[in-house]
């Protein structure tokens, strides 16, 4: 093996020793700043849910921190259901069940429409949007904020869409019981006052 080859190998290890040290150092850079983003949107989301009247590490919990968002909103259950459907399915993204991840960010969509004007914020869909994609920036700017919760937005939750769930059912109708003295009687088969009495006065001779 000759001496060229040998300071040649040398280099090229030496060459990717060095890049690879670069992509640990982007790689670092990256996983920080993922990190940092994680953590100002849970931070905020403690703090909004604070203000709600809500646990604030309810935040820290998946799934559970969707739980108590649709509360906050007064939206019904079903919203839960498809984001933690969404948020289960999310590694089969791209399979059969790919429709689910798509579903809960719709879902979601409309769960921060109804967010948003329980804090006061203008809920129009470029607003939205931006809290779909940032919620690292809104969720801290309305738990720091001077924003109050006004509580539930009967206007914003009606405008909602109603989302199907198997096994639902119409509630059921509650029987109208009609008052005693409007019940009407047979003729002839309700007993009058003189019948229910014995005739002491006029016995029978």
């Amino acid at each position: 093996m000759s001496i060229p080859y040998l300071l040649q190998s040398t280099t090229d290890t030496a060459q990717l020793e060095s890049q690879l040290q670069i992509l640990g150092y982007v790689g670092g850079g990256v996983y920080a700043v993922v990190f940092a983003l994680l953590a100002a949107m849970v931070v905020g989301m403690w703090k909004m849910f604070v203000k709600a009247g809500q646990p604030g590490w309810a935040a820290i919990i998946p799934f559970y921190n969707d739980a108590v968002l649709v509360d906050i909103c007064g939206l019904p259950a079903t919203y839960k259901y498809y984001l933690w459907l969404g948020i289960a399915l999310m590694p089969l993204a791209g399979g059969c069940f790919g429709v689910a991840p798509v579903a809960a960010i719709i879902v979601r969509y409309f769960l921060l429409r109804v967010l948003l004007a329980s804090f006061g914020r203008p809920n129009e869909p470029l607003n939205v949007v931006g809290t779909l994609l940032f919620p690292y920036v809104t969720y801290p700017s309305i738990g720091f904020g001077s924003d109050t919760y006004l509580g539930v937005q009967a206007a914003a939750v009606a405008a909602a869409p109603k989302l199907p769930w198997f096994g639902q059912s119409a509630a059921p109708v509650a029987p109208v019981v009609a008052p005693a003295s409007s019940v009407p009687t047979m003729s002839g088969s309700a007993p009058t006052e003189n019948n229910d009495k014995p005739n002491h006065e006029n016995p029978v001779q």
